[in-house]
């Protein structure tokens, strides 16, 4: 901004609010639309919807330009209207969703009428139309190393486009050419609209406003410069306005200067000494970094630039903190002072001026006034830039008058935020003003109400920009505060104020989300009303006092009540957990349902509760909710805090890069992760990771590239090691290298046993010139973000033996004279991968003899691990008749149709199954309990049945037994039984064969069988596997039989060395050790040791099936092992 020779009158650029008005009839004239809740229209029929009610004619287009989503979760896609497919200039409509239902949509376009869309001169030809208007002896395109620092500018090419005649206030839409002339000497900068038919220049708009010079004019130029600057750190300043504050400043080269980068890229302050080549400019120094005033209240007022460096600190916090805006730009632009200047060597009368360029703050030290650095000068300053980087408020008439209120906006409400003692409502009271006041603009010069005393309406002043600018203010202050009175207009009115905070709330959202470049004070009544509804809720006291403001100051009408329901009482929360609660709240009368919001997210529901799930763990929401009428519109909303369960998901700080034209990091190489990426100023890469190990060794590669020369780059790579949220613990930085021009730059890392287990984050960063931190945001490079994976240190030894499989079953039973064909087998091993090749078989069968042969098959891996099995082939006595297989079961998907008896009978995996992993284990003798129960059968069609199983043995005593039973219809009859010592012995495998024939039993429909065991106790254990019924016709009775079979399953691996007997402990006697045969398959195995006393003398967790004994003294001892299914109890002897 810029301020005039006299105080009661400033020019500067404040930046404002557009305004949305609702037109009655449809068509481009219509500026703010709004949709009923139950329209329920989608995001992606904007389009259609806008062409429509703005009656857009065939040659006119719609693109979308820009899409967005704020915090409120309202999504915001930006329209730019084409005629023909030429651009409108200043003609946009955006559309505002949420839940993808689109609630408003508002804008600015414009009736070109029939304009002529071929041009009759070149851009060339336009060009030098527009140089000749300018008429500067030098631009900044002329000097490029200055032009890049200027954010790269480029020497214009121009862009054909149609200006409306609303903004020319010609009787038609233009042709035109756009040119962004950036001129040196002397200094200015404007957008010059170029006639494309006649060669007149039709239209400036300034970029640097009200002010004929512009943006440095130095030799700056990227040099390969030592980067001094080493600490950023907290120093004490006693400043010329604010007395003692707190500043960042950076140590460098000894001294302490005003620099930091802990907020976006920057806050830097310098000192022109009078000079007005800011390339010139020196840094203010301080030997022990606390800025007293006996060393800077000096004659030159050197303590004026600790106001101008804490001012903008404190504006880059309120907007940060409030609003989650980083800086000016919301990506983080440093923010530059530059004090001391003089303005009278620029061309100036005085030194009554301090404005913003477009890339700096510039400071005068002031002739009538002190020097022009108070804080809410200051935030005035900056406040253009946001206005620059949002609404973009063209800066004429009542636009431009806007663009100043909300400038003078920021500078009261950071003011109020960095130190409430101030006086809120006057600016620039503290360098020898007031030259405005938000309170009472009448005593300075400026109305209070619209059209009303003091407007002004004429050309100068770009439109009375700086003096209409009152109309905005004075509304922020009546919502802040509330005030009643008559306005200039004769109309009475009351407002209750909201508190300067929410009043600011509403206006950002105004500017930031609904307000364009043409906006009309109409406009912002419309845009600050509906910011309040989305912010608040729909007729809630704070847009009844939005309304009533601007009705005091003489925009609309006051608000008017559609809706009366009361708020919702007793909102709370139960059944609150790390991802979810739920809410409840009394029910208002004749209300038809209920807007619940949980954070940025809004539901309707028609009860009175609601249950928000996928929530963040540790984190606080603000939940509100509101009561609907049934004819539209809705009441007071009531709101609370709810903090949901467990910890708060990590939030990394932010780092990034503002260029990546010259250079950036194009590749990652760490583990597996070997990302190729183009440039961006910060990418997310956390989607890309990789496992490290701990104690593991790695190599990091970051490879940068360089779109033109060649620059030295600074380098760093941090891991979250203790997944803490930041890189900022011991050990964390795993790169750190000097400005290089090597490439690529490699460090190797070795990851510590200290890491915690799990995923975490990595940070790469790499600076132009200096070596970045975590948490830096700077001017040339990159930053990359990656996810690590931290495990435990692997083993290096392969003790894993191989698998080996068999192809078909593990049992195969032929007739004599069959033809016996070997199926083979598979191996697989954890390292090397398929070794099927490497099998070897030996044994062989003879089919013209009948008996049991056995096919064993070994195969060794590259360690050295090795692994067998066998396969059994029956060779039977041929039998005359037929024979039906009626049922198998194998029990390795289940159990095959059969039933569980109960807690004594269960499917069972383990070594102790013939046949694959799986049988079916019954114990003790509780009868039904300790069975297994078969489908039934239909047998009246055969003579003969035969019932052939497999069974393993274990623990059962000499002399119990186990039986087959026989349901026969009606009743049920034991078949078979089998006793330990007379038919088998313990841990051994066999096969028995049981043959009813009809003549003996009766063969019924429902015939059933059913294994059941008879021992003492819980722990004598039958195993059945592999049962075959088959049912015979005619002469094919066989013997009964039960053979013994070799001791290893076909399912699994066993040590044949181990598996002997009921060795479930050795040795025994024992000195050091005691083993557990791991074979027994205990599945969370406990042990405990007693004396003969009956005294636990030791317990614990069986770990790599074996037990530490040589604490024991020698002697005789039981110990107890337990898993989820059994207990066993075994004596050994300590030695």
């Amino acid at each position: 901004m810029m301020y005039k020779n006299f105080k009661n009158v400033v020019i500067t650029c404040f930046f404002l609010i557009g305004l949305l008005t609702t037109n009655a009839q449809e068509g481009k004239n219509t500026k703010f639309i709004k949709l009923n809740d139950s329209s329920k229209k989608s995001l992606q029929r904007a389009p259609d919807i806008l062409r429509k009610k703005l009656k857009l004619s065939p040659d006119e287009n719609l693109l979308k330009i820009k899409t967005e989503t704020d915090k409120l979760g309202f999504t915001h896609e930006k329209y730019q209207q084409q005629f023909k497919g030429i651009k409108v200039e200043f003609a946009n409509y955006i559309a505002h969703s949420k839940n993808n239902s689109i609630k408003t949509m508002n804008g600015s376009f414009y009736d070109v009428g029939k304009v002529n869309t071929i041009p009759n001169i070149s851009k060339e030809t336009a060009f030098t139309k527009a140089i000749s208007y300018i008429d500067a002896k030098q631009y900044l395109w002329q000097n490029p190393e200055e032009a890049k620092i200027m954010n790269n500018y480029k020497k214009p090419v121009g862009e054909l486009l149609i200006l409306p005649k609303e903004i020319t206030k010609h009787k038609k839409a233009r042709l035109v050419y756009k040119f962004d002339i950036y001129a040196t000497k002397p200094i200015s900068r404007n957008y010059i609209y170029v006639d494309a038919h006649s060669g007149k220049v039709v239209y400036k708009d300034a970029i640097i406003k009200h002010l004929n010079s512009s943006k440095k004019h130095g030799s700056h130029k990227k040099t390969e410069t030592p980067n001094v600057n080493t600490a950023f750190v907290a120093g004490n300043a006693a400043t010329k306005y604010s007395g003692n504050q707190n500043i960042e400043t950076t140590l460098s080269g000894g001294n302490y200067i005003l620099r930091e980068t802990s907020r976006g890229n920057g806050i830097e302050t310098y000192n022109m000494e009078l000079r007005i080549n800011y390339n010139s400019a020196i840094d203010f120094t301080d030997n022990d970094n606390n800025w007293t005033a006996s060393e800077h209240a000096n004659s030159d007022e050197d303590n004026a630039a600790l106001d101008a460096h804490w001012g903008a600190e404190k504006t880059y916090d309120y907007f940060y903190q409030t609003y989650n805006r980083n800086s000016y730009d919301n990506n983080g632009a440093a923010i530059k002072s530059y004090v001391h200047f003089d303005l009278i060597e620029y061309g100036y009368s005085n030194q009554d001026n301090a404005f913003w360029n477009g890339s700096v703050m510039t400071y005068g030290d002031g002739t009538s006034f002190s020097p022009l650095t108070s804080l809410d000068i200051a935030a005035h300053e900056i406040g253009h830039a946001v206005c620059e980087n949002t609404a973009n408020l063209t800066y004429s008439y009542e636009s431009g008058a806007m663009n100043e209120g909300f400038s003078d906006i920021w500078a009261a409400s950071v003011e109020y935020y960095a130190d409430p003692t101030k006086d809120t409502w006057l600016l620039g009271e503290e360098i020898g003003g007031p030259i405005r006041s938000l309170s009472n603009p009448n005593a300075y010069g400026q109305p209070d109400t619209y059209k009303g005393t003091n407007w002004y309406s004429g050309s100068g002043d770009n439109g009375g920009v700086h003096y209409n600018s009152g109309v905005l203010n004075h509304w922020f202050y009546i919502l802040s505060v509330g005030k009643s009175g008559t306005n200039d207009n004769g109309d009475s009115y009351n407002v209750t104020g909201i508190n300067i905070t929410k009043a600011a709330a509403i206006a950002y959202r105004t500017e930031s989300v609904y307000l364009s470049s043409g906006s009309q004070y109409a406009d912002a009544r419309t845009a600050g009303i509906q910011s309040a509804e989305d912010l608040y809720g729909v007729n809630s006291p704070e847009v009844i006092a939005t309304t009533n403001a601007f009705y005091a100051v003489g925009i609309g009408a006051e608000f008017v009540q559609t809706c009366t329901l009361e708020a919702p009482s007793n909102l709370s929360a139960t059944s609150i957990t790390n991802n979810s609660f739920t809410l409840s709240w009394n029910a208002v009368s004749n209300a038809a349902s209920y807007d619940v919001t949980v954070g940025a997210a809004t539901t309707n529901v028609t009860t009175t509760s609601f249950n928000a799930t996928n929530l963040l763990s540790g984190t606080t929401y603000n939940v509100s909710v509101i009561a609907n009428c049934s004819s539209g519109g809705s009441g007071t909303s009531t709101s609370t805090n709810i903090t949901t369960t467990g910890s708060t998901p990590l939030s990394y700080c932010n780092a990034a890069s503002t260029n990546v034209n010259d250079e950036y990091i194009s590749k990652v190489q760490l583990g597996t992760i070997n990302n190729t990426s183009g440039g961006q100023f910060y990418s997310d890469f956390t989607s890309i990771s990789t496992n490290l190990n701990k104690g593991g060794v790695y190599t990091l590669t970051v490879t940068p590239t360089w779109t033109g020369t060649s620059y030295s780059e600074g380098y760093a790579a941090w891991i979250d090691y203790n997944q803490d949220g930041d890189f900022n613990d011991a050990g964390e930085q795993i790169l750190s290298q000097n400005a290089t021009k090597t490439t690529p730059v490699n460090t190797t890392i070795t990851i510590p046993n200290s890491a915690l287990n799990g995923t975490t984050r990595m940070r790469i960063s790499m600076k132009y010139n200096g070596t970045p931190t975590s948490c830096e945001s700077f001017n040339y490079g990159e930053v990359e973000d990656y996810t690590v994976q931290i495990d435990n240190e692997t083993q290096t030894v392969d003790t894993t033996a191989p698998i080996i499989t068999l192809n078909g079953a593990s049992t195969i039973n032929l007739t004599v004279g069959d033809t016996y064909n070997e199926l083979g087998a598979t191996a697989t091993d954890n390292i090397d991968g398929d070794i099927t090749a490497n099998i070897t078989t030996s044994g062989n069968v003879n089919t013209a003899i009948e008996g049991t042969y056995t096919i064993t098959y070994n195969v060794t891996d590259t360690s050295n691990n090795s692994s067998s099995t066998t396969r059994t082939v029956l060779v039977s006595a041929a039998i005359t008749g037929s024979t039906t297989i009626l049922h198998e079961a194998f029990f390795e998907s289940g159990w095959n149709g059969w039933s569980d008896g109960g807690t004594d009978c269960f499917r069972y995996t383990g070594s102790r199954s013939y046949e694959g992993n799986y049988s079916i284990r019954i114990r003790d003798n509780s009868g039904i309990g300790s069975a297994m129960t078969s489908p039934t059968f239909n047998l009246t069609s055969y003579n003969s049945v035969e019932i052939e199983f497999y069974f393993y043995s274990y623990s059962m005593e000499n002399g119990e037994d186990f039986w087959l039973r026989y349901y026969n219809g009606s009743s049920w009859t034991t078949v078979a039984a089998w006793a330990s010592g007379t038919n088998f012995e313990n841990n051994n495998y066999y096969t028995a064969k049981i043959t009813l024939n009809n003549a003996d039993v009766n063969f019924a429909t429902n015939a059933a069988f059913r294994f059941q065991n008879d021992a003492s106790n819980n722990s004598d254990y039958i195993y059945i596997d592999q049962v075959t019924i088959k049912g015979i016709v005619g002469n094919g009775v066989t013997e009964n039989s039960i053979n013994a079979l070799p001791s290893t399953n076909t399912g699994f691996t066993a040590n044949n060395n181990l598996f002997n007997g009921d060795k479930m402990i050795y040795p025994n006697p024992a000195i050091d050790i005691l083993n557990i045969n791991p074979n027994f398959s205990l599945l969370s195995s406990n042990y405990s040791i007693t004396n003969v006393l009956g005294q636990i003398i030791s317990s614990g967790i069986i770990k790599n099936n074996a037990v530490n004994i040589s604490t024991l003294k020698k002697g005789i001892y039981l110990i107890k092992l337990t898993d989820e299914e059994e207990t066993f109890t075994r004596k050994f002897i300590k030695q």
